[in-house]
Order: C-alpha cells, then sequence, then structure tokens
C-alpha cells in the first residue's frame, strides 16, 4: 500500500512538472497567447495589483491534467474513460471561455449562456453526474429524492459554484488555497482518480506559489476551469461513493458560497446587476486588517470552520446557524468601523 501510495504521487508530481514548466516561462506563454492582466486604472475597481501580470495558471494546470488523463488511459487499468473524455471536454469548454473572457470581457449573460448550454447537453451523458437524491450525515435521516428535477439542481450547483470560485479570485490565494482545500477534502474520503486528484493538487499548490509572489494569476479561465472540475468530481463521488453526503459537500463550500449569496443580494437591493463589480467581498473587508499577501491564510480558516463545526457537534443546522453567525458579525463590524 505505501509502494503504491508513492507511486501514485511520485507519478502526480512528474505529470505536474508541465505546470512548473509553464510558470517558470509565464511571461513567454503569456506574450505568446497574450494573456496577461492590465495595469490597473481608475475605471476598474476590482483590480487591486499595481502591474501587469501573466493569466496563464488555469493554462499550465490544464496541461497538467490532461497529461494525467492521458497517462491514465494507456497505463492504467480499468478506468473511466466516458468520465475522463467528458471532464477533459467540460474543462476544455470552461478554459476557452474564460480565456476569451480574460482576453474579451465577455458579458455575464453571454458566459452564463454557453455555460448552462453546455452542461445541458453534457451531463447527462454520464448520468452518474445527475444528483438523483440528498443524502445527509446529519441533517436528516431519510433521502430527498429529486427525481426530474436532478438534472436542473445538478446545473444550479454547478453554475453557483462557478460563480462562488470566481467571486473568490479577488485576492492572491484565495481561489487557489480554497481550491486546495476541496481537493485535499475529495483525496481523503475515496481512493478513486487518484492520478488525476494528486496531479491538480500538486498543480494547485505550484500555481499558489507563484501566485503569492504575485508572478502570476488563475484568471477567469483557471477559475472557470477549476470550478467545473471539481463540482464534476464531487458529483460523479458523490453519486458513485458511500463516503461523502450531501450536507457535507454544502459545509464544504458554505463559507463562500454565503458571501456570493449575499453580495448578489445587496447588489439587487441596491437595484444594480448581481454581476455589477464592486468591492463588497469578504476578500475586499479583510483587506482593512490584513496585508494583501495574507488575506487567504483568515479566509481559508474561516472556510474550513463549517465542515470542522459540523463534526465537532454532529449537527448540520447547528453548525450552519454559528457559521452564518460568524460570517454576518464579520461583515456588520466592517461595515460599521471600517470604510470600503
Amino acid at each position: 500500500m505505501i509502494q503504491e501510495n508513492f507511486n501514485i504521487i511520485f507519478t502526480s508530481f512528474i505529470l505536474s512538472l508541465f505546470c512548473l514548466i509553464i510558470c517558470l516561462l509565464r511571461n513567454k506563454f503569456a506574450d505568446y497567447l497574450k494573456l496577461s492582466d492590465p495595469a490597473p486604472n481608475p475605471l476598474n475597481i476590482r483590480k487591486i495589483h499595481k502591474v501587469s501580470t501573466p493569466l496563464i495558471g488555469g493554462v499550465a494546470c490544464y496541461v497538467s491534467l490532461v497529461s494525467s488523463v492521458g497517462y491514465s488511459f494507456f497505463f492504467l487499468e480499468n478506468i473511466n474513460l466516458k468520465f475522463y473524455l467528458l471532464l477533459t471536454f467540460l474543462m476544455t469548454i470552461f478554459l476557452i471561455l474564460g480565456v476569451l473572457d480574460d482576453k474579451k470581457d465577455l458579458t455575464p449573460l453571454v458566459k452564463s449562456t454557453i455555460l448552462v448550454f453546455s452542461l445541458f447537453i453534457l451531463i447527462p451523458l454520464d448520468q452518474d453526474l445527475i444528483i438523483k437524491n440528498l443524502e445527509f450525515k446529519y441533517f436528516i435521516d431519510r433521502p430527498i429524492i429529486l427525481n426530474q428535477a436532478g438534472l436542473v439542481f445538478t446545473i444550479f450547483c454547478l453554475y453557483l459554484f462557478y460563480n462562488t470560485l470566481n467571486f473568490s479570485d479577488g485576492a492572491n490565494g484565495i481561489a487557489n488555497s480554497l481550491s486546495i482545500y476541496w481537493v485535499f477534502m475529495l483525496i481523503y474520503k475515496q481512493n478513486d482518480y487518484e492520478i488525476f486528484l494528486y496531479t491538480l493538487l500538486i498543480s494547485l499548490l505550484i500555481i499558489l506559489f507563484f501566485n503569492l509572489r504575485k508572478k502570476l494569476f488563475l484568471g477567469n479561465s483557471g477559475a472557470s476551469m477549476i470550478s467545473v472540475i471539481i463540482g464534476i468530481l464531487y458529483i460523479k463521488i458523490y453519486s458513485t461513493k458511500s463516503t461523502l453526503f450531501s450536507d457535507e459537500i454544502f459545509m464544504y463550500f458554505l463559507f463562500p458560497g454565503i458571501d456570493v449569496i449575499r453580495v448578489v443580494t445587496e447588489r439587487i437591493l441596491n437595484k444594480k446587476s448581481p454581476f455589477y463589480a464592486d468591492n463588497t467581498h469578504l476578500h475586499h473587508y479583510l483587506m482593512k486588517s490584513f496585508n494583501q499577501n495574507y488575506i487567504w491564510i483568515p479566509y481559508i480558516m474561516l472556510s474550513i470552520i463549517p465542515a470542522l463545526l459540523m463534526e465537532i457537534i454532529q449537527s448540520t443546522t447547528y453548525a450552519f446557524i454559528i457559521t452564518t453567525l460568524i460570517y454576518f458579525s464579520i461583515i456588520l463590524y466592517y461595515k460599521k468601523n471600517k470604510k470600503v
């Protein structure tokens, strides 16, 4: 078992070298692909960095992940080829759309239409990717059967998660560290797709290193691609294994998810578009108390709290209530005492 685990990690490390090479040659790749985030201007309040930065984190990760799929196909036995092909196709679509968004700044309507349409076409090709019921660890004893609503609910969850990761990608390290946390929990909970998951984990760690040094960003391409990868893997493993429960997954994503819901709700109440660019996200508030380079640390610590609370008190309801109180206490504190 130890030797097998070592071989998996070593192979994943070798495959992740493609990601490392692209990160080391980031400026050349960014110039070739024309993927650099321009220096900020006064009209774009979302840009908090001071210099132009390559947006090739997603591309670097993609190359290693496609290599891991190829390795699995040629060297591993009994792989789920249909699932791997479908996952590769989806992450390619999300990556390309993200690249176009990085270059052209696509409208939310265009992005949403393409993404939702792609999911409606591709998800039904693998019935394990449709959430058919909700089974809970601590919330209620009986499952909730979704029946015909399963496909719509699945696409809603994927689209919500897509926005959650993109909304959190506003300060160095946050989207990366969140993704690392979610991938780690997948590895911890099951033993399938290990080469792919370890390659993703190591690649994210490599990108985090360069991102924290302000050498590159994930970009919309990276955040979009990683969101569909993680979302699809959680659904696949939830549907085919008995090691994950819906309330566990809910708690893993709860903290950044609450932030998305709160920000969108405030925009709607203020008669603005839900996709209106502003600086009212949690990470913008945290910038008032923490150095920008270290905001990811309190953010990821807060994000771990819900699942930790659920396991300690063995109650999804109480963990949700406590997490919500913690979140809104932080927001109210900054709204009352800080100017953002």
